[in-house]
């Protein structure tokens, strides 16, 4: 799931005066800076101070979601991503981003809410991804022939984007229909460019993260397993 997201200027719920938006967007561009950097704790100190000037920027509020996210820190992540559509509800992203945080705090119910206001924007130049993210959560949901959908729709917009077939793989497999699913891996490793069809160094790479992972993701990976011995 991608986290990340740029930094752009909101529309503001309140009216401060020209020395308050020129201060904001001092710290705005200084808060963009490190985050490019990875500098995700002093982008946090700047984007407090853009807030300060300017509380309702949803740009600002958005992107100090951003920093939640990278902090792992999910339920403050979904607080500020609620703030920032509240304030201006065309923010796309924030809404693709508050799902991704819910579905880390297990509320997929609520995360699938937010993929459908991502996809709900006829505009939105990366419709593939909410797909994606909104089929991980029906999967989680049991909802799995809505989740096949989705992954589908995600191909649709993007034929190169891979996951959706890793994340259908796995769909499959949990309804049991083994000879798809292991289908549908070999197709995801064979245009996966990190994988090129090599099934020995996808099976290494699954191993060693599953030394780190826990709960959905930890059994993510076991069935990946499973699915490559069919």
């Amino acid at each position: 799931m991608m986290l990340c997201g740029c930094l752009t200027f909101g529309c503001v719920a309140s009216t401060p005066g020209p020395e308050a938006e020129k201060d904001a967007a001092f710290y705005v561009k200084m808060a963009q800076a490190y985050m490019s950097e990875g500098r995700f704790q002093l982008a946090s100190v700047e984007l407090h101070k853009a807030l300060q000037q300017e509380p309702g920027n949803a740009s600002v509020l958005s992107n100090l979601g951003i920093v939640h996210l990278q902090f792992q820190e999910y339920d403050h992540a979904v607080k500020y991503f609620q703030q920032a559509v509240a304030a201006d509800p065309r923010l796309t992203e924030a809404y693709l981003n508050m799902g991704i945080a819910q579905m880390n705090i297990r509320q997929f119910k609520e995360a699938a809410e937010s993929f459908r206001q991502a996809l709900a924007d006829p505009l939105y130049t990366a419709p593939e991804r909410a797909y994606y993210n909104l089929g991980l959560a029906l999967y989680r949901l049991g909802s799995y022939d809505a989740s096949i959908k989705a992954f589908n729709d995600a191909l649709k917009r993007n034929p190169k984007y891979v996951l959706p077939l890793y994340g259908m793989a796995l769909v499959l497999n949990r309804m049991d229909r083994l000879s798809e699913a292991a289908e549908t891996l070999e197709k995801a490793l064979e245009f996966d460019p990190n994988i090129q069809g090599d099934r020995e160094r996808f099976t290494d790479d699954v191993r060693k993260r599953l030394r780190m992972a826990t709960g959905d993701a930890e059994q993510d990976l076991q069935d990946l397993l499973d699915i490559l011995k069919y």
